[in-house]
């Protein structure tokens, strides 16, 4: 199932979305959406099973071109880790 944080994020927040082989859910574009216009971090993965994968890929594409769409659940991950902020020393 998708996995987000509410469409209200603050831009300095990071969303993660994940959209498994076994859950076809149009809302997930309508989820992105909100995230991909303001800006906001983000870390999207598709599984390459995932029946609407290329809506996610194309929405992307043209909405933040520099977004990876990832194909597994670890690679998402390891992307939001990455858009973690780093505390302060």
């Amino acid at each position: 199932m998708p996995q987000s944080c509410p469409s209200g994020a603050e831009p300095h927040q990071g969303v993660r979305q994940e959209s498994p082989a076994n859950a076809v859910q149009p809302v997930v574009r309508f989820e992105l959406g909100a995230p991909s216009a303001r800006g906001t971090r983000l870390a999207v993965g598709a599984d390459l099973d995932y029946p609407r994968r290329l809506d996610v890929v194309e929405q992307l594409r043209h909405a933040r071109p520099d977004v990876t769409v990832h194909d597994s659940l670890q690679a998402t991950v390891r992307a939001a880790v990455e858009l973690l902020p780093v505390p302060p020393s």
